[in-house]
């Protein structure tokens, strides 16, 4: 029987291994493109995929012409992205081949919040109050008709970069300065500030249904937006888990979500959930791993069964057995002196894994993204106190030394 060819562009370090077995066990002959600095850099990952490409998916003419060929030579049954920024790209290749894949229109209302805002307020979804601005004036009127503190953010940012609270009217016209730095729109968001236990929905569009593999739980370092861990599942997740559904259904239809991962963002409040922002990839900071391991879930075959036609229905945990963490690390700002218990991590039992983004000699600086981040360790227990304690010795024993 003839494998069929899938076309993964994009590597998503944390779990790209798993991905190419599983697309390869459902029958596949997996092509992966990226960089060749990232191919390079994750040889050690990519070693199953049949076919490694150079590539740039930033880059819609040099996408399109690679995988163009690709497909003249020998025809692509599927083509699949795991990145945020290479989403648009590849949704107008998906649909130029007529592959399966969301509507151009739909991935780019989702990179776009001021979009996306609107489509949830239509819809009726509790959002927060949202504005778009394009001149420091309208900030001001924003801040004029909205309880304090507010939020400013780029329109299409990952990662929190560019995202500023603004606790008093004076800052307004620096931060508006900092945030419009961020975004090519010539226009920011600006929204109501959510205070509230934020959580992030793990589900898929698949077979023209919803699943739900999880919902995590978000830290954050104080007084930034930036994640300093996730911990999974969220204490409530069996609680509302007909209002997740529900929300998620809602959001699809909102929007016009037809296939694929789905990474919904929101806020637990004293007055109802409200929704942040929604995703039409997977979570990054190892929310994949975090998710399969507390929840016994797989969360690429159901993707990769409709893209290859191969009936496959979810499995559904709703008990987990474990409580899985992804936390980051933090360190003082200077210069990277020494690393020191990484050997003394590895053999602890409940560390699951763990990376350290830094090498002696870097110059640490503050955090203000989740590009700034040290690295991390993920940890996994019978319950949450079991996790919490592993997470406590962990950051004990890993020492980055700063002079």
């Amino acid at each position: 029987m003839e494998r069929k060819r899938l076309f993964l562009v994009g590597i998503p370090e944390t779990h790209i291994e798993k991905a190419i077995m599983r697309a390869k066990q459902l029958g596949f002959d997996v092509l992966l493109g990226d960089s060749e600095a990232s191919l390079k850099k994750y040889e050690h990952l990519i070693k199953e995929a049949d076919q490694k490409i150079v590539l740039d998916y930033t880059n819609d003419e040099n996408l399109f012409s690679v995988v163009k060929e690709i497909h003249d030579k020998e025809p692509l049954d599927a083509l699949f992205t795991f990145k945020e920024t290479g989403l648009f790209n590849v949704s107008k290749l998906q649909q130029a081949f007529h592959l399966k894949g969301n509507p151009p229109s739909v991935v780019q209302t989702c990179l776009d919040k001021y979009k996306t805002r609107r489509l949830l307020k239509k819809a009726g979804l509790n959002s927060p109050n949202f504005g778009l601005c394009r001149c420091v004036e309208d900030v001001y009127d924003f801040w004029n008709k909205s309880e304090h503190p507010i939020i400013l953010k780029p329109r299409s940012q990952q990662g929190s970069i560019g995202v500023i609270k603004v606790e008093k009217r004076e800052d307004i016209e620096a931060c508006f300065k900092e945030c419009s730095k961020h975004d090519d729109e010539k226009s920011i968001l600006a929204e109501e500030f959510i205070e509230g236990q934020e959580i992030s929905i793990e589900a898929v569009v698949c077979q023209g249904k919803v699943e739900i593999f999880g919902v995590t739980e978000k830290q954050l370092y104080p007084g930034t937006f930036v994640e300093s861990g996730h911990i999974s599942p969220y204490q409530y997740q069996e609680k509302h888990q007909d209002f997740y559904k529900d929300l998620v259904k809602g959001v699809v239809h909102a929007v016009g979500i037809v296939f694929g991962p789905l990474h919904i963002e929101g806020y637990h409040t004293n007055k109802g959930f409200v929704v942040g922002e929604v995703h039409t990839r997977y979570g990054g900071d190892n929310i994949v791993t975090i998710t399969e391991i507390a929840m016994k879930c797989d969360m690429h075959t159901p993707i990769f069964a409709e893209l290859a036609g191969v009936p496959y229905k979810p499995e559904r945990k709703p008990v987990p057995n474990e409580v899985c963490a992804v936390r980051f690390l933090e360190t003082n700002q200077g210069i990277v002196h020494a690393i020191k218990g990484l050997s003394e991590l590895k053999r602890m039992g409940n560390v699951v894994d763990f990376h350290v983004n830094c090498s002696v000699g870097d110059s640490i600086g503050p955090i203000k993204n989740s590009y700034d981040r040290a690295g991390w360790m993920i940890v996994k227990g019978k319950n949450e106190r079991e996790v919490n304690d592993a997470l406590r010795d962990a950051i004990d024993k890993i020492k980055i030394i700063i002079r």
